[in-house]
């Protein structure tokens, strides 16, 4: 196998990609509905365990409001749009368009097997089609929202369970939990460009376009794994020992820090990209899983799946600077 010795440059299309993400970010923040400019990512969106959504206020902390569903969600994703979210039921084998405002049910569409987690295509009028992982037929569902459906399956690895997009390159990433593989899909004609073996039990990912790498926690071998995104091969010496059962991950726009929470130690390292070493250790609640980084103020946000809770942590301080309780177990996050 290829091995691409690490590199501390930045992506040479830096700039580039972040006026691409700008743009992209700009045209994602109008309404559907003609409704007008709304003030974004006010807002978070976090799924629990017990079927419902804890929905906070970012600048009280508090939680506004809770949304009750029919059954748990593995993953939530604010269309770009912003009129609707989608929510991914694996119980109800299912993903399902809820109406921003009031959460009430618009479309409920079937999928071939449980599906585990969502991703919407990026660089076209419409944001079509979404993407949705089926971890039991090792396949990526293309989702046609125009037409709530299910438009083809594109086979991937072993229990896909994962899956991000890359705006500046047009593809996506696929952890594949089983085997442990990534797959790289491309945009352009929803087909398998690569497959790449990482590790012993992959659980999350993560990017920043202004750092040519993509970072993977293996949860088993309590590492944080590092693929050259140019050359789509693992670095030679990009391995770093993390902590116990490493999960989420999450870069800034900058990227010059990596965070990662350890769900075995109940803790959030913050990791220095041009090191690479562990700057500090952040105390945070019991089984911290997710992480989500604020695109304007960098603040962190981690779902702690142990109890009913998210620590808000400041990473140029390094400490938790607030706790939220929200329902029990809170699985994902997303920002509104």
């Amino acid at each position: 196998m290829f091995i691409v010795t690490r590199r501390f440059v930045r992506h040479p299309a830096t700039l580039a990609g972040v006026a691409l993400g700008l743009i992209l970010g700009v045209l994602s923040c109008g309404s559907d509905s003609g409704s007008g400019r709304v003030e974004i990512e006010t807002l978070l969106y976090v799924a629990n365990s017990d079927n419902t959504i804890s929905v906070i206020d970012l600048k009280t902390r508090m939680v506004t409001e809770t949304i009750t569903l029919d059954a748990p969600v593995s993953a939530i994703r604010l269309h770009p749009y912003r009129s609707s979210f989608y929510v991914v039921q694996p119980d109800l084998t299912r993903v399902a368009k809820l109406l921003q405002r009031n959460a009430s049910t618009l479309v409920s569409i079937p999928m071939p097997s449980t599906p585990t987690d969502l991703s919407f295509a990026t660089g076209s009028t419409f944001w079509e089609p979404a993407f949705v992982t089926l971890r039991d037929i090792d396949s990526v569902a293309v989702l046609r929202l125009a037409e709530d459906r299910v438009q083809e399956l594109i086979a991937v690895g072993d229990g896909p369970t994962s899956i991000r997009r890359d705006d500046f390159r047009a593809r996506l990433y696929v952890i594949n939990e089983l085997d442990a593989t990534l797959t790289v899909l491309k945009f352009a004609n929803n087909t398998v460009f690569k497959t790449i073996p990482i590790g012993v039990a992959p659980r999350r990912l993560a990017f920043a376009v202004a750092d040519p790498s993509i970072y993977i926690t293996d949860m088993a071998a309590g590492k944080l794994l590092e693929i050259d995104l140019t050359e789509l091969e693992p670095v030679e010496d990009g391995e770093i020992d993390a902590c116990s059962e490493p999960f989420g991950v999450a870069l800034p726009e900058n990227g010059q820090e990596i965070y990662v929470t350890c769900s075995g130690e109940d803790s959030l390292l913050i990791i220095n990209v041009a090191d690479p070493n562990i700057r500090t250790t952040v105390p945070t609640g019991s089984r911290p899983t997710e992480i989500l980084v604020h695109p304007k103020d960098g603040m962190l946000y981690v779902a702690n799946s142990g109890e009913s809770s998210i620590s808000v942590v400041n990473p140029v301080a390094g400490a938790v600077i607030a706790t939220i309780p929200v329902g029990p177990g809170p699985r994902d996050l997303e920002f509104y």
